[in-house]
């Protein structure tokens, strides 16, 4: 929710990982940490942000479980309501991966497509756990305020 009181993202740079040792390109990264910064400015107040980044860690696994729970019970309904309050979550913190996995998964949902709703729902957990390495290392980065 508080992403839409943020500043629009800029458009020119699109956040992608370095290449990899191979020299291929990586797929885009999963955060977008400069929306973790206007996050911080509009908040003015890091260990907010923090704290938001910590709830959105702990909770998605919770609800990930639901999510394959409401699909195995063919609940198409519970599926997209789920996968609806898990991408507002990680919008709010910048997880574009999770985000953008959840909004197929609430269009699968939506058209009864469970098969391709599970598929979708591995991938989220696979991006999930990315995304928490990379908030858990930038979080253990930033030094504390309060």
């Amino acid at each position: 929710m508080i992403a839409r009181w943020l500043p629009p993202a800029p458009r020119s740079r699109q956040q992608t990982d370095p290449e990899d040792t191979a020299g291929g390109p990586r797929e885009p990264s999963p955060l977008d940490s400069e929306a973790l910064e206007r996050l911080e400015q509009v908040l003015e107040d890091p260990a907010a942000v923090a704290e938001l980044v910590e709830l959105m860690i702990e909770q998605t696994p919770r609800m990930l479980k639901q999510l394959r729970e409401a699909i195995h019970e063919l609940d198409a309904e519970a599926a997209f309501q789920i996968a609806h309050r898990i991408k507002g979550s990680a919008g709010t913190v910048g997880a574009v991966g999770i985000a953008g996995i959840c909004g197929e998964l609430e269009a699968a949902a939506r058209a009864g497509e469970l098969e391709a709703a599970l598929r979708l729902s591995t991938r989220l957990d696979e991006t999930f756990g990315r995304t928490r390495t990379l908030l858990e290392e930038r979080t253990a980065t930033r030094p504390e305020h309060g």
